[in-house]
């Protein structure tokens, strides 16, 4: 089974198209996103380095004899739209832009939307197994199993880490209601 990304420039490639594919700076292999130091290192690198790659991978289509680039147009997906929307305006030559899921608010909203009203419902549906409204470890475990490396993921992540937190303060804590497990991280997150 191949991925959306893999499907895509298959066809693409089937039809005529070069297509240049890359991992982000910090992505080394399948699975990845699911790694913690992965993940670390995402949240060090600043947006400039990611753009540089992107930069750079451009250049290199562009500089391959077998590339017209008067005809090379660019596609980027979430994350990826803000790269490339910015390499289209560093180049007015790029031919074309096709972005497929824009990030259209600031980082920080589009955090805040992602961890409040995706995770948080993900949580309340997954992890609260008993539906009190608090998550236990079992069922925070259950759901990184069920979603790793997506948003859902991510806020099962979160919630386990401040429930650790949490439990290292005070060995009898109890579960930490949904809302309070991912409210306060959020509001910090970066633009």
């Amino acid at each position: 089974m191949m991925s959306r990304f893999g499907d895509i420039a298959q066809y693409l490639t089937a039809n005529g198209y070069a297509v240049v594919r890359y991992n982000k700076h910090y992505i080394t292999g399948p699975g990845d996103q699911q790694n913690p130091s992965v993940t670390a290192t995402f949240y060090s690198l600043p947006q400039k380095q990611l753009l540089a790659d992107a930069d750079a991978v451009y250049q290199s289509a562009r500089m391959n004899p077998r590339v017209d680039p008067k005809r090379i147009v660019l596609y980027g997906w979430s994350e990826g739209t803000t790269h490339a929307t910015q390499l289209a305006l560093m180049h007015p030559e790029i031919a074309g832009l096709i972005l497929q899921g824009p990030v259209a608010g600031t980082w920080a909203e589009t955090f805040r939307y992602q961890l409040l009203d995706v995770g948080v419902g993900f949580l309340r549906d997954v992890a609260d197994t008993n539906k009190d409204g608090a998550v236990t470890r079992e069922g925070v475990f259950g759901a990184l199993r069920s979603s790793p490396g997506t948003t859902s993921g991510f806020a099962a992540a979160l919630a386990l880490d401040l429930s650790q937190t949490a439990s290292s303060a005070s060995p009898t804590a109890a579960p930490a209601p949904v809302s309070s497990a991912v409210a306060s991280p959020a509001s910090n997150a970066p633009d």
